[in-house]
């Protein structure tokens, strides 16, 4: 079953004829191109294709897609309680009333507290606005009690959840009950009843009017801003100068990279890259050996994990000291610290995805369509990147538990079409509390329910998925023939960026390349190198494919192969080329 390839293949006819050939990954690709397409006289037939693919119809939106203007941001004030919450925090400002800001440990809740501190520190001109982050291990996710009692003794005259509160329903009520006024705004899906505070502001309540739903938490935040920036009559260009801390969170939260988040997330990246004041910023991309423009994946797999890993292993107030420092030498000295931590994260995450999948067995991936798994040696801080892995490596929604003193706190993860807060909330009655979104969530529960909800979860996988969406799968976005493989083409790839969840880097299907010699590369030989032809008498083209070494000996020069894989540009000694990178091959 794993080696069957049911692919769709585009012909000039209309009807669709499979065709099955081996992949030597065992892995099937899985036809996404359309045949629908538009005129535009300035854009290359494959990219049209590309945007086709992405829903994309019509020159105008191909325009909109591609000039990604960020004055087509929504009204602010058309989210729910905008109003409101802005006049708040705009009276307590004029008020010289202190305000605090309660985010959470993670890049998103990180980011959206660092940025309403220092816009709103900058408005008012002093240092009244600070900020609350609870620790992982001993507070837990969101807001708590002690936290809501401190803030009224420290004569914090108003709080602000960032990226939480919209399930906080009984610490609000507290705030409530002892005089504390609230601002709530989040992201996350919110339950049947809303929380009890001055303003509930997230895309995601149903009624309201504004155009986008999927906003991380930062974007929330950053609209936030905009609306007092409106109210206070201040040019559109105020709040743009925090883009690149809503960039980060929004690209680390993996939020879909379409709508006003893909305008998000590429105007914070040439924040980043052109305009960056913020010493905290320059300083971790020193530490992370980040030489070159910043782009998103930096962002995913470089920046967010150095800001996450002080929250995993120690306390977030690091990263958010980082982002708010304005002493290069603290800075410098914060953003070692951060690499030091993310160090220590990957050897707790390498011990935990061992463990993990020790505990995964043959009979659990022949009959589980969710996997649960459950230790008392694991570190509440790494349990969602190695869930992470484990959906990565077995194709099926994971939920780990890390459990102390009978009382378990777990992490899920899954891809589409699995919805983990829809199941969540099916099997809520098990939890003590949970919260999350579509693909990532979080909760807690007693260690004697573990059993029962990896039994309840698992009924809402069979029921929801098939055996195919559990089947390993590569999306082919269009097609592409070796002569393709140039820096123009690449070019115009490029445009499409930035690339992540919801928009990511296109995979294009090759057919019928023939190999013309195979290599392996690396210090252990653990990646391969194809030199491939269109025909016999063809240019040759260079492709790799990284930690792929094992396939070296499965593969002969002059064999026939469609390869799937991405083209980009490669920048190599001043020198930018044209790169193919295989994600694999079928022979």
């Amino acid at each position: 079953m794993y080696n069957v390839i049911d692919m769709a293949i585009f012909n000039a006819e209309p009807v669709v004829t499979p065709k099955e050939r081996n992949s030597i990954s065992g892995t099937r690709w899985i036809n996404k191109h359309s045949e629908l397409d538009f005129h535009h006289d300035d854009m290359l037939p494959a990219l049209r294709g590309l945007l086709c693919s992405r829903g994309i119809k019509s020159a105008e939106e191909a325009d909109a897609f591609l000039d990604i203007d960020i004055n087509s941001l929504g009204d602010p004030f058309l989210l729910p309680d905008m109003l409101k919450a802005a006049e708040k925090i705009d009276e307590t400002i004029r008020n010289r009333g202190r305000i605090r800001i309660f985010g959470d440990y993670d890049t998103d809740g990180i980011t959206s507290c660092a940025l309403l501190v220092r816009a709103f520190n900058a408005l008012s001109g002093q240092e009244l606005t600070d900020w609350y982050i609870p620790h992982r291990i001993d507070d837990g996710y969101g807001l708590n009690a002690d936290a809501i009692d401190a803030a009224l003794a420290d004569g914090i005259s108003l709080g602000i959840t960032v990226d939480n509160g919209i399930t906080s329903i009984d610490v609000l009520q507290h705030a409530q009950d002892i005089g504390l006024p609230m601002i709530v705004t989040d992201h996350h899906e919110p339950g049947e009843n809303l929380p009890v505070a001055v303003a509930v502001v997230n895309p995601k309540i149903p009624g309201h009017t504004y155009p986008y739903r999927e906003l991380a938490g930062v974007g929330v935040a950053y609209n936030l801003l905009r609306a007092v920036c409106k109210l206070r009559k201040l040019p559109d260009s105020a709040p743009q100068k925090f883009l690149d801390l809503t960039a980060i969170g929004t690209i680390a939260d993996v939020a879909p990279l379409l709508g006003e988040n893909r305008i998000i997330a590429h105007h914070g990246l040439l924040t980043i890259n052109h305009n960056n004041r913020k010493i905290g910023i320059p300083a971790l991309l020193r530490a992370a050996d980040i030489t070159t423009r910043v782009n998103s994946r930096d962002v995913a797999f470089k920046i967010a994990p150095r800001l996450n890993a002080a929250g995993r292993v120690a306390h977030a107030e690091t990263s958010l000291k980082l982002l708010l420092s304005k002493d290069p030498a603290e800075a410098d000295q914060l953003a070692r610290s951060l690499c030091q931590n993310n160090a220590e994260r990957q050897e707790e995450e390498k011990s935990t995805l061992e463990s993990a999948l020790a505990m995964v067995t043959e009979e659990d991936l022949a009959t589980r369509r969710v996997l649960v798994l459950s230790s008392q040696d694991w570190h509440p801080g790494v349990i969602g990147i190695v869930a992470s892995r484990l959906v990565d490596r077995f194709n099926r929604p994971c939920v780990m538990i890390a459990v102390e003193n009978k009382v378990g706190k777990g992490s899920a993860r899954a891809r589409d079409p699995f919805h983990l807060w829809e199941a969540l909330d099916e099997c809520s009655k098990l939890l003590n509390r949970f919260g999350g979104h579509r693909v990532a969530a979080g909760f807690e529960i007693k260690e004697a329910n573990i059993k029962k909800l990896r039994e309840a979860i698992d009924k809402i996988g069979h029921r929801t998925l098939t055996e195919e969406d559990l089947l390993p799968r590569i999306e082919i976005d269009g097609w592409a023939e070796l002569c393709d493989v140039t820096t123009n083409f690449a070019y115009q790839v490029e445009k499409m960026q930035p690339f992540g969840m919801g928009n990511p880097e296109p995979t294009f299907a090759i057919e019928n390349a023939i190999i013309d010699c195979v290599s392996a590369r690396g210090t252990e030989g653990q990646h391969l190198n194809l030199m491939l032809r269109a025909n016999q008498v063809g240019r040759c083209v260079s492709a790799i494919w990284f930690n792929a070494g094992e396939y070296t000996t499965k593969l002969r020069s002059g064999d026939k192969v469609d390869i799937a894989g991405t083209i980009s540009l490669n920048t190599y000694m001043g020198t930018t080329t044209a790169q193919l990178k295989v994600k694999d091959i079928r022979i």
